[in-house]
């Protein structure tokens, strides 16, 4: 994919131009102190771009979806927008699900490398077993609630909030009924309350 093109060809860059400054300027291919402390440097900044999505700063498009396409191997499932960002549901090519934060600076798009998970709930009853994960990123205002999980039923969601809940993606599998539901909230820390059937989800 894109991103890992970007990533080797960024460590690959490092690796040849420290291979140029040991061996091509004499003072300092003939110090052992200045390699030393070069090679340190060389490693340091290799293993970052390593383990680090650098590459997010710099893929930028006009949609989501050019995003994700770029970023990611999956299928979009649901899209919410928030006012300085987006939340995309998708699914993985393992069929699992999954979410990404998009943050937006005017007309442009970009995946955002950390998010903060403010709360993990759940709620469960004889028709109904619920996960609700509620997200934002850290550059961010929007806040947005994913929920996941199995019915038997027709079940009612609400919040405190006044929310309007509706499923984005519903399928059967072995025998049973999956829904996900996601909707950008407005969170208020310590008083948000969301219920299944009228019982109150609670902290996992």
């Amino acid at each position: 994919m894109f991103p890992t093109l970007i990533k080797c060809t960024a460590v690959f860059s490092i690796l040849v131009l420290h291979f140029l400054v040991t061996t091509k300027i004499k003072k300092i291919s003939e110090s052992k102190s200045i390699k030393r402390m070069i090679c340190v440097f060389t490693a340091v900044i290799t293993l970052f771009l390593m383990f680090t999505p650098f590459e997010n700063t710099i893929l930028q498009a006009d949609t989501p979806e050019k995003v994700f396409e770029y970023t990611t191997i999956g299928t979009i499932v649901a899209k919410e927008e928030g006012t300085d960002s987006c939340s995309l549901l998708y699914k993985t090519k393992t069929n699992a699900f999954s979410t990404m934060i998009l943050t937006k600076n005017g007309d442009k798009y970009k995946k955002h490398a950390t998010f903060t998970e403010t709360v993990n709930l759940s709620a469960s009853g004889d028709t109904y077993s619920l996960h609700f994960y509620i997200r934002r990123a850290n550059t961010s205002s929007d806040y947005y609630i994913l929920i996941g999980g199995e019915i038997t039923e027709e079940i009612q969601i609400t919040d405190t909030e006044g929310t309007q809940f509706d499923i984005v993606h519903q399928e059967t599998k072995d025998g049973k009924t999956h829904i996900y539901y996601m909707e950008k909230i407005n969170y208020i820390p310590k008083e948000y309350k969301i219920f299944v059937n009228e019982a109150e989800a609670t902290v996992e």
